[in-house]
C-alpha cells in the first residue's frame, strides 16, 4: 500500500513538473521569439529584404558552428540520469575548444563564403557574425544544466532580458543608417547578454579538472546526436543557401521572414514541447506504459495548438503582412502561406523522432536523419533542375516531412505501441476543427475588403469557430488544459503553504 502511495506521489510530481515546465518553456520560447518578431517588425520597416537576405546568406554557416555546438553532448548530458559536476565542467572546455577552432575556420573561410555568393561585404560580416560561436559557448552548460533541471522559468528571465537588450541596440543601430550591420550588432549582443545573464543566474562554475572517461561515456550518445544535429541544423538552412545562390539577394530576404514567420509558431511550439518531454520521458525511458501516455497527451495538446495558427497564417497572410512588414514584402505571402502547409506537418514527424532519442537509440535517430535528408536533397535538385523556383523549393520542402512522419512514426510507433494511423485518429479532430475555423476566417475575407478590419474581424472569429468545434468534437486537448491549470493551482497552493 505504501508502494502504491509512493507512485501515486511520484506521479503527481512529475505531472507538475511536466506542467511547469511546459508553461515557462513556452513562455521562455515565445517570449524570446515574440518579442524578437515585434523587434524584426520595426527593422524591416527601417530596413530592405536585402539586407535581411544578406545575413540569410550566412545562416546555413552559422548554424552548422552552432550545431556542434549544442546538438550532441549537451543533450548527452540531459539524457544521462546522473550526470557529475565532472561531466559538465569536461564538455564545458570541450565545447569552448571546438568553439575555438570553429571560429578560426570561419574566419580564413570567409573570402570564399563571399566569393560562392559573389558578395564581397560578407567576408567581414562573416568574420564578426562568427564571434556568436565563442559566446554561445561560454553559457552553453549553463543552459544545458537549466533544462537538465526542468528550471525553464530562470531561462525565461535570461532570454526575455536578452532580446530586449539585443533588439534596442539593432534598432538604434537601424535608426542610426549602419543598414544591414544592425541585423549583425543585434546578433552579437543578443549572444553576448544571454552568456552573461546565464553565469548571473546560474552559480555552477567549471571546475579546473576534465575526465578523459567521462568524455569517452558520453560519446557513443553524443557523437550521434552530434552528427545528427549538424544535419538537421544543415538542411534546416541549404534553402538560404540555393536561393542565395541562384535568386537576388531580396527573394531570399522574403523567403527569410517568411520562413521567420511561420517557425515563430510551428518550429517554438514543437521544439517547447520536445524540450520538456525529452528529459521527462527519458526519466522513465523503460516504462512503455507512462512513456506511451505522455506522448500520445503532447502530441494532442501539438495538434491543438500548432494546426490553427498555422490556418490563420494560410488565411490571414495577405492582410497580417500588409499590416505587419508593409506592402513592400507582398512577395513573400505566397511564400508564407506554402511553409504553414509544411508547418502542419513537421512537428508530428519531430516528435516522433523525439521518442527514438528518449529511447537512447542515437544510431537509428542518425541513420533517419541521413535518409532525410538524402531526399531534401533529391528534391532541391528537382526543383533547381527543372526551374520551378522558390515555390518549387518549399513544395519539396513538404515532401521531404512527409516521407519523414512516416519512417519516423514507423520506428517509434514500434517502441511505444503508438502506430501513425492511431496517431492519426487521435489527431484528426483537430484538423476537421482547423478547416472548419479556416472556412469561417476565409469568408470574412470574402465579405471585407481593408486589411485592418480583416484581421480585426476574421482573428476572432477563427478562434470563436475553432473553439466552439472543439467543444461539439469533444477534442481531449480541453480535458489536458484543464488539468494542466488545477495542477498548477494546486503546486502554487502547496508553494505558498510552504
Amino acid at each position: 500500500m505504501a508502494t502504491n502511495k509512493k507512485d501515486i506521489n511520484k506521479k503527481k510530481s512529475t505531472r507538475e513538473l511536466a506542467v511547469k515546465g511546459i508553461i515557462w518553456s513556452t513562455f521562455e520560447r515565445f517570449g524570446q521569439q515574440g518579442i524578437h518578431f515585434a523587434i524584426t517588425i520595426v527593422l524591416a520597416r527601417i530596413l530592405l529584404p536585402e539586407h535581411f537576405g544578406l545575413v540569410g546568406m550566412l545562416a546555413f554557416f552559422l548554424a552548422l558552428a552552432r550545431s556542434i555546438l549544442d546538438s550532441g553532448f549537451g543533450q548527452a548530458l540531459i539524457q544521462k540520469k546522473d550526470p557529475t559536476n565532472l561531466d559538465f565542467s569536461t564538455i564545458f572546455y570541450f565545447n569552448l575548444l571546438i568553439a575555438v577552432v570553429l571560429y578560426i575556420i570561419l574566419f580564413f573561410c570567409a573570402p570564399l563564403i563571399a566569393r560562392f555568393f559573389n558578395e564581397p561585404q560578407l567576408i567581414r560580416m562573416t568574420r564578426v557574425l562568427s564571434l556568436n560561436v565563442i559566446f554561445n559557448s561560454i553559457g552553453l552548460i549553463h543552459h544545458t544544466y537549466f533544462v537538465k533541471k526542468l528550471q525553464f522559468s530562470k531561462l525565461a528571465g535570461v532570454t526575455f532580458f536578452s532580446v530586449i537588450i539585443s533588439g534596442t541596440v539593432g534598432i538604434v543601430a537601424a535608426v542610426r543608417g549602419l543598414g544591414v550591420w544592425a541585423l549583425v550588432i543585434q546578433s552579437n549582443a543578443f549572444s553576448i547578454s544571454k552568456t552573461i545573464l546565464l553565469w548571473i543566474f546560474n552559480k555552477w562554475y567549471p571546475g579546473t579538472k576534465i575526465s578523459m572517461n567521462s568524455l569517452r561515456e558520453l560519446f557513443p550518445f553524443g557523437s550521434r546526436l552530434l552528427v545528427a544535429g549538424i544535419i538537421e541544423r544543415a538542411f534546416e538552412n541549404i534553402y538560404k543557401v540555393v536561393i542565395g545562390k541562384y535568386y537576388s539577394s531580396a527573394e531570399l530576404g522574403y523567403f527569410s521572414n517568411a520562413r521567420r514567420v511561420e517557425q515563430l509558431l510551428t518550429l517554438n511550439i514543437t521544439r517547447t514541447i520536445q524540450r520538456v518531454t525529452f528529459p521527462l520521458f527519458s526519466g522513465f525511458q523503460d516504462n512503455e506504459k507512462r512513456l506511451k501516455e505522455g506522448y500520445k497527451k503532447s502530441i494532442q495538446m501539438l495538434a491543438f495548438l500548432n494546426i490553427p495558427v498555422m490556418v490563420i497564417l494560410v488565411v490571414f497572410a495577405d492582410p497580417l503582412i500588409r499590416l505587419l512588414l508593409t506592402e513592400k514584402w507582398l512577395a513573400a505571402v505566397p511564400m508564407l502561406q506554402l511553409l504553414c502547409l509544411v508547418g502542419t506537418i513537421y512537428p508530428f514527424q519531430a516528435l516522433n523522432l523525439n521518442i527514438v532519442k528518449v529511447k537512447g537509440r542515437s544510431d537509428l535517430f542518425l541513420r533517419l536523419k541521413i535518409l532525410q535528408k538524402i531526399i531534401t536533397v533529391l528534391a532541391i535538385v528537382v526543383a533547381i533542375g527543372f526551374d520551378l523556383g522558390i515555390i518549387g523549393l518549399i513544395y519539396g520542402m513538404m515532401f521531404q516531412n512527409v516521407v519523414a512522419l512516416v519512417l519516423n512514426s514507423l520506428y517509434s510507433g514500434k517502441m511505444i505501441g503508438y502506430p501513425l494511423k492511431s496517431q492519426l485518429i487521435d489527431i484528426i479532430r483537430y484538423f476537421i476543427m482547423g478547416a472548419i475555423a479556416g472556412l469561417t476566417g476565409y469568408g470574412v475575407l470574402l465579405l471585407v475588403d481593408s486589411a485592418v478590419l480583416r484581421t480585426v474581424i476574421g482573428l476572432p472569429a477563427f478562434s470563436m469557430a475553432y473553439l466552439v468545434s472543439g467543444k461539439q468534437l469533444r477534442v481531449k486537448a480541453f480535458q489536458y488544459v484543464k488539468s494542466a491549470r488545477k495542477t498548477l493551482g494546486t503546486q502554487e497552493k502547496n508553494e505558498a503553504e510552504v
